[in-house]
């Protein structure tokens, strides 16, 4: 929830904010909403302010047992949804008063008129209804809807009127939502503004008998003088209007007798929207608000506001994923949606393109595997759909026998991002569309035809793969193989250790390529050499994602499994640990061709040292577990070096303990981080 004020200029009914009764209306709707609709408010968001946050809101939110959840304060970013919707209503009610020409202080009517029809006329994407039917469980009524500030005939039937004497007056439509009544409307004779009250049961639209109406006149006669004569001044490019501040519920003018303290001294001031005449410049001059300097306005003004899809690609993603379908729970009811039906078109289209199978009849004795569609909104503007086989049908040395595929560890991909900030060249990386199907399966396999999208004249058959589905046991290790070959064929080598790894060298350059699935991150001392890599990809394969490096997977944290006895033994299980680590980082760093052996490995527990040290086994380090000692052999063989610090002089601790600031900001400057 958000409420917005106060504006300069107040409205028919006196009113400076969206909602000046906030409780006393939040209340009333919320008893409103529990009683015609038979469910229960369980939250309420909105920000910090008082306008919803005082003590006969949270006095009644507790009886109700409601659960309030208010936004950090002036963080408006926290309150996105009531915040936009906000914005929707107040441009749509200045686009309304700006084509009507009709005063400002008619603002309350405009957002009542914008927000009434929004609700009845915005379609919810998700669930293809407006808010009002999703609500009250009908369509909603919209035949009595006429344009805001359109010109009608109201007949006056309450006084008695001689023969011959004009029987209705001129007047302007400005609102179509008072009190939420159909029978309720605004108009403008004139200058001054009425509300009429209809008699009939009937709305002023679909009757087609004369109808009798109260009228009471909204503006004294001296105050639309002054209205008038306000319409007819000249409009100077300097004056400076408020904007209005956005807010997503109604607005409720109640009826005066005057309007004499809507102007509100402001006699100086143009109330009115637009002049008689008004020139349009070439260049557009856009409003700016008081409260915000030009020189802070990102871009160019005349510019204009920017929109989402108008703001670039992140945006875009964005805005597009805000607004994007639920995953549906099965084929059937993604039929039922033109937008995942496209994605699993294209899902077969890529079939086709790469002669992933063909038709045949079934072999007798044989079983075909199950297929089914796989459903997901990517962070990339669209929706993913995916046919897989169900794999768990297959069984071990029938429809298949070796699976293995190398995958690369965590770690070396650390390691490669560490040399290439070593060695201060950039990282791409590059994503393959349907990687698995570029993988060749060499074992018979039948899968059935994906469902709802079986061939009507040949229901009976069955496909048969060239290609490894997603979901066969098989298909990682296929496109290993079909990738590794690919990259040795055109003068790769795989590196000894992980198989992951492959380089390229050049002379003095080195382009190294760090394969994870089908994710391939890669990166040259000699920027030509991406570009070669980028080119021998494209030979072979569909890639996308060609671009600088932000977000790889995501790094794992490794806790110890053995429950330990003392400290000491504690400490020696994590710095054996730490060890086998440092001898295989030893090892891959020989590929990148650095030589780093005789690591130092810091310790804080001189325990820990004196057992390293020491190869003889006495009854205080019997129970350790034997396989811990190879830190000792290492050590001896020259391969590391245990050194003691001192516990201030830990860095590691800034990675598991929690510290004060100071201790904290003592640890990151031994480490030489910096914040940009």
């Amino acid at each position: 929830m958000d409420l917005f004020g106060p504006v300069r200029f107040r409205s028919i009914a006196k009113k400076s904010y969206c909602l000046d009764e906030t409780s006393e209306t939040v209340i009333e709707f919320i008893k409103r909403i529990e009683n015609n609709c038979d469910t229960k408010i369980l939250i309420i968001r909105s920000d910090n302010g008082t306008g919803l946050k005082n003590g006969l809101i949270i006095s009644f939110c507790v009886e109700k047992g409601i659960t309030q959840q208010f936004s950090t304060a002036r963080t408006p970013q926290q309150n996105g949804v009531a915040e936009r919707k906000n914005r929707t209503l107040i441009e749509a009610a200045r686009t309304m008063l700006v084509d009507s020409r009709l005063p400002i202080i008619f603002w309350a009517e405009a957002v009542n008129t914008a927000c009434y029809g929004l609700n009845r006329v915005l379609m919810v994407k998700q669930h293809s209804k407006t808010p009002y039917e999703l609500l009250f469980k009908r369509k909603p009524y919209v035949k009595f809807f006429r344009t805001f500030g359109c010109t009608c005939t109201l007949l006056n039937t309450s006084d008695s009127l001689p023969k011959f004497v004009v029987a209705g007056d001129e007047c302007t439509l400005d609102d179509l939502s008072t009190s939420g009544n159909q029978n309720i409307h605004d108009f403008m004779i004139g200058a001054q503004p009425v509300r009429v009250q209809t008699e009939s049961s009937e709305d002023i639209s679909s009757s087609t008998q004369t109808q009798e109406v109260q009228i009471d006149i909204l503006e004294s006669e001296e105050n639309s003088e002054a209205a008038q004569s306000a319409n007819d001044e000249q409009v100077t490019p300097d004056v400076q209007q408020e904007d209005f501040v956005s807010s997503n519920n109604q607005v409720d003018p109640q009826t005066s007798s005057s309007v004499d303290e809507s102007i509100n001294n402001s006699s100086d001031v143009n109330i009115t929207n637009l002049p008689e005449t008004i020139q349009v410049e070439d260049v557009p001059t856009h409003r700016v608000n008081s409260v915000h300097p030009v020189e802070n306005i990102i871009g160019s003004i005349e510019e204009g506001v920017r929109t989402r899809s108008q703001s670039g690609v992140i945006n875009i993603c964005l805005y597009l994923c805000f607004l994007s379908l639920e995953e549906p729970k099965n084929v059937t009811i993604a039929l039922q949606d033109a937008n995942w039906i496209e994605a699993m078109e294209d899902e077969l289209l890529q079939f086709k393109k790469l002669n992933v199978w063909y038709l045949v009849d079934l072999p007798e004795g044989k079983y075909p595997i199950g297929t089914k569609w796989v459903f997901w909104n990517k962070l990339v503007v669209r929706n993913k759909a995916r046919l897989v086989v169900q794999g768990f049908y297959q069984e071990e040395g029938l429809d298949y026998d070796d699976v293995f595929a190398s995958v690369a560890r965590i770690e070396a991909i650390r390691i490669f991002l560490a040399y290439a900030s070593f060695m201060k060249f950039k990282v791409y990386q590059m994503d393959v569309k349907t990687a698995f199907l570029y993988g060749v399966v060499k074992e018979e396999v039948y899968v059935n035809q994906p469902p709802g999208f079986e061939d009507p004249e040949h229901q009976f058959q069955v496909y048969k793969p060239d290609k490894a589905l997603y979901g066969l046991h098989k298909a990682p290790h296929a496109w290993y193989e079909t990738l590794s070959t690919h990259l040795v064929t055109n003068g790769f080598s795989r590196g000894p250790i992980d198989k992951t790894l492959f380089l390229k060298k050049f002379g003095d350059d080195l382009l190294l390529v760090q394969v994870y699935m089908d994710n391939i991150i890669y990166g040259s001392t000699n920027e030509n050499l991406n570009r070669e890599f980028e080119g021998v990809m494209k030979l072979k394969f569909e890639v996308s994602l060609m671009s600088r490096m932000q977000f790889f997977l995501g790094l794992l944290c490794k806790k110890q499994t053995n429950v330990s006895t003392s400290t000491a033994e504690a400490e020696y299980t994590a710095a054996s640990s730490c060890c086998s680590q440092v001898i295989w980082i030893q090892h891959q760093l020989l590929e990148f061709g650095i030589n780093f052996l005789d690591t130092p490995i810091f310790c804080d527990n001189e325990a820990v040292l004196g057992i390293v040290k020491n190869p003889i086994q006495h009854s205080k380090t019997k129970h350790i577990a034997i396989g811990l000692h190879f830190i000792g052999d290492c050590f001896d063989n020259g391969l590391i070096k245990v050194v003691h610090v001192d516990t201030l002089e830990k860095k590691a601790d800034i990675f598991t303990k929690p510290f004060s600031i100071d201790r904290f900001n003592s640890l990151v400057e031994m480490l030489g981080m910096i914040s940009f």
